[in-house]
């Protein structure tokens, strides 16, 4: 599996007491491997880990992002950034019942990387390169026209939908503390049949949305404090079923780490509960895609606590690092 980075993805500012934040990535970023691997990259040559981001034109980003989010919010994201100074935050909020997010000067740029870096990582899965994007903003609350909960683009959805035009059927699995509200609005809205999105989250946290199962979605929600050995028993029998039922060309995964027990440990007060997962879940969602054979990609969603993201991702990566051990 391939790690796909950016530096821009750390451009996203806010403030101390943000959970979103820079540092979340503090610890994969400073793993010997991973500076080794940047540096080799950096000097032309291949990793057998990191994957760099393709160079873009800010039109063709737009492009793709419009097909999923108003072209109003995203000048008005764009313009809300530019109007700040460099070391400058702002707190907006677009009323009741919204989330009150962080814009910085970067913030735009973070979110534009975000976006393509998940189209790209899509696109490496047609090529059976299966990717996971570092993605920093998160995405999966993101609407049409509005930000939320952490979230300015919709990442997973505009590499959906970008796979979409290449006549993929694409599942979205959702595996992440909290619903991905904007993620299901935009199945359930493209109305297409190849498209799907099964979730797994929390029966109780924000957004405080628990929607039915619809045409084209099938939303499990979980107990507070749910261990390994209920969270894999809901996995093999949610994932694999829909997986057989639905038979996606590509799947397409919104991963979030704040299920873990770490972030658990240190949030679960501030976000009202939470699961206690360890790296014994993350490896069987590894184990599940990689023994399905279809090709699959994952974005970055949720977690807070370094060590979470950390013990995440260092799951999804476990046979490239031996190999690189062995070297």
């Amino acid at each position: 599996m391939k790690l796909l980075y950016h530096p821009n993805f750390l451009e996203h500012k806010v403030l101390t007491s943000y959970l979103e934040n820079p540092e979340r990535l503090d610890l994969i970023l400073s793993e010997e491997w991973f500076v080794n691997e940047m540096d080799k990259i950096n000097l032309g040559g291949k990793s057998i880990i990191l994957e760099k981001l393709r160079e873009f034109r800010e039109h063709d980003a737009v492009e793709m992002i419009t097909k999923i989010h108003n072209d109003a919010y995203v000048q008005m994201l764009k313009e809300q950034c530019q109007s700040l100074d460099v070391d400058e935050i702002s707190l907006f909020h677009m009323g009741k019942g919204y989330s009150q997010e962080c814009f910085s000067r970067g913030t735009y740029e973070s979110a534009l990387c975000s976006a393509v870096a998940s189209v790209q990582a899509g696109m490496l899965a047609r090529k059976n390169i299966n990717c996971f994007a570092l993605t920093r903003p998160p995405g999966h609350h993101a609407s049409y026209d509005r930000e939320s909960g952490f979230c300015y683009f919709n990442n997973v959805t505009i590499s959906a939908e970008n796979l979409l035009s290449y006549g993929e059927k694409v599942l979205i699995l959702d595996l992440d503390l909290h619903l991905g509200d904007g993620t299901l609005e935009y199945v359930e809205e493209r109305q297409s049949e190849n498209l799907f999105y099964l979730s797994l989250n929390h029966n109780e946290l924000w957004p405080y949305k628990f929607p039915d199962s619809g045409k084209h979605s099938f939303n499990v929600y979980l107990p507070d404090s749910i261990n390994d050995t209920s969270y894999i028993n809901n996995l093999n029998k949610f994932v694999l079923e829909t997986i057989s039922t639905f038979e996606p060309s590509i799947i397409a995964v919104s991963m979030g780490f704040d299920t873990s027990d770490i972030d658990y440990l240190n949030y679960a007060n501030q976000l009202g509960g939470g699961f206690k997962l360890t790296q014994r879940s993350y490896t069987h969602v590894k184990k599940i895609l990689d023994e399905s054979l279809i090709p699959y990609f994952c974005v970055l969603e949720g977690g807070y606590s370094p060590e979470s993201v950390l013990l995440g991702i260092s799951c999804f990566i476990e046979d490239e690092l031996k190999i690189l051990k062995r070297k």
